[in-house]
């Protein structure tokens, strides 16, 4: 049989069922609305009386709603068997808290199938009765009331079903044949299935979906603008980043300033530093001197004095001293005496592209001063050729726009040109000045390390 077949065919038994307004209940029809009774039974509160209608898909139940919702109906819930849904009207002071519906609580733990009548006693003056065919509640036999009448309709319930096998349960003693079952068995174990929920308001709905799909619409756009433009931006990024121009750029203005002191400032500063300094120091011989920009390194060979004897007249400018002897001889003494160079009023100089001369007005005067001091005995000169600075791999002068060049240059010869020493050239510096004894001559030569920096290319 389908199943509209037994739709139309049970319907006459279990459901009463009135017309539907298409528009919604007048206040004449609203009234019409058998209310539902709701009573506290075990601590928990039942609804007696909805209205029990069949459906037969999805699609059918949505149009139940539709049309319960119209009628005023604002509370529904289904069966297990899922073709039958109970629909309440209840005020918004009845609906605080959960409410339950009796008939498939009793479904869920006492009935067995078949006709059945519960009645029970819930109170002193309170009964109760259900009806149920196969588990299903049967529309009409679902109440709350007195004795009286609560026994009054479990007849009219016993003659509409002449002829049938009825089991009759409760607590009352008062029917025939009577199952006796307690009214904690029957209404103490609550099962989540059996809360009533509102019936959805499907053109509410409709609008909230709308709106999601609307918001999720917005949302969709608006991230795919949002990556979109990342993505432009971290492409922009990763174009700037292998230009040649913004890898140089991030660093040269901090590399400019570990360019040190022009040249001329930190000679002087040497000379101050090394002129007080004797060649002979408590039977202690100078053997060498090798100065940075801050500090000055001098070696001491013993001659004849010892450890203790060199440290009674101490330099002005002495910090530090480290001890040390060779092949574990105490005669074999040496010291190392640290220095503090003088500090210049000038020393917070910070170089910029804009401070620099073009390279050909660098390059140019070096080599002739260098070519200068090449002329001299026992004289040593070098110049490099110019690079970028500071130096990044895989990059080169023609690459970038506003290059900043550098090369080493260093000049050797005896001591005593080196008081005689003077530069003139901007952008010059010196990094290293060594001092040492050649012991075959006997003579005193030096070594003046440094480099300069130029503008690349105009700019």
């Amino acid at each position: 049989m389908k199943l509209q077949n037994v739709k139309n065919a049970l319907q006459p038994l279990f459901l009463k069922l009135r017309p539907r307004s298409p528009k919604g209940p007048s206040n004449e029809e609203a009234s019409l609305i058998e209310p539902v009774q709701v009573l506290a039974v075990e601590k928990h509160r039942f609804v007696f009386g909805l209205d029990w209608r069949f459906y037969t898909d999805r699609k059918d139940l949505n149009l139940t709603f539709s049309a319960a919702k119209k009628e005023g109906y604002t509370h529904h819930i289904l069966t297990q068997s899922e073709d039958l849904v109970g629909i309440g009207r209840f005020s918004e002071k009845k609906t605080k808290g959960q409410l339950y519906s009796a008939s498939l609580q009793l479904i869920q733990t006492v009935s067995q199938g078949g006709v059945e009548l519960f009645v029970f006693q819930l109170d002193r003056e309170s009964y109760c009765l259900l009806a149920f065919n196969d588990s299903r509640p049967v529309n009409g036999y679902e109440k709350i009331g007195s004795r009286t009448d609560i026994m009054a309709l479990a007849g009219d319930f016993q003659l509409s079903q002449v002829g049938q096998n009825i089991r009759q349960a409760g607590n009352t003693g008062a029917l025939e044949h009577e199952e006796n079952i307690k009214l904690s068995e029957a209404f103490g174990r609550l099962d989540e299935i059996t809360r009533l929920k509102k019936i959805p308001d499907y053109k509410k709905l409709a609008f909230i979906v709308m709106g999601v799909l609307l918001l999720g619409l917005a949302a969709y756009y608006a991230n795919s603008y949002y990556k979109n433009t990342k993505m432009k931006d971290i492409l922009a990024k990763m174009a700037n980043e292998r230009d040649p121009n913004f890898i140089y750029e991030r660093e040269i203005n901090s590399s400019l300033q570990n360019i040190g002191l022009p040249a001329q400032m930190q000679l002087e500063r040497w000379r101050s530093a090394i002129n007080p300094v004797p060649m002979l120091r408590r039977g202690w011989s100078l053997t060498g001197i090798q100065c940075l920009p801050d500090e000055c390194k001098l070696k001491w060979q013993r001659e004849h004095g010892n450890f203790e004897e060199f440290y009674l007249n101490p330099l002005s400018n002495e910090i530090k001293n480290i001890e040390s002897q060779s092949a574990n001889n105490p005669a074999t003494g040496v010291i190392e005496t640290t220095i503090k160079v003088p500090v210049s009023e000038s020393a917070a100089i910070k170089w910029t592209r804009e401070k620099l001369f073009p390279l050909q007005n660098i390059q140019r005067p070096l080599a002739s001063q260098l070519q200068d001091l090449s002329l001299l005995s026992n004289s040593a000169v070098y110049l490099a050729n110019a690079e970028l600075y500071p130096l990044k791999n895989g990059l080169s002068i023609q690459q970038v726009n506003k290059p900043v060049v550098s090369a080493e240059w260093m000049v050797t010869h005896d001591l005593w040109s080196l008081n005689e020493l003077k530069f003139t050239i901007p952008s010059l510096v010196v990094e290293g000045l060594s001092i040492s004894r050649d012991e075959n001559k006997n003579q005193w030569i030096y070594t003046l390390k440094g480099r300069y920096y130029a503008k690349g290319k105009e700019y």
